[in-house]
């Protein structure tokens, strides 16, 4: 069943998939870019974000620099959420399904 494969968390914290690399900046840039073509410049100003699937926290920078007051990051995988803690300190990042 898809619900089981996506929430299970030892597919996304397999040895080999290096989460800061896959998916590349272009693929980064296209979701940024989607974002703002759809989020008014003021729209997260002082807002609470969570980012749901946050990975290793790629999106945390954008959301800060739009005005997000506090954002957290949920993902299901430790080890993305060891990396996005450690990289972005300011962020909060939990483990979840």
């Amino acid at each position: 069943m898809k619900a089981e494969r996506a929430t299970n968390p030892h597919q996304y914290d397999s040895p080999e998939i290096n989460w800061p690399v896959l998916g590349a900046e272009d693929a980064r840039k296209y979701f940024r870019d989607v974002l703002d073509s759809i989020i008014k410049d003021d729209y997260l100003e002082g807002k609470k974000v969570i980012d749901i699937g946050s990975g290793v926290g790629h999106l945390f920078d954008w959301l800060r620099t739009r005005g997000a007051s506090d954002v957290t990051g949920i993902d299901p995988s430790t080890k993305n959420i060891a990396i996005s803690s450690n990289k972005y300190p300011w962020a909060i990042s939990v483990v979840s399904t």
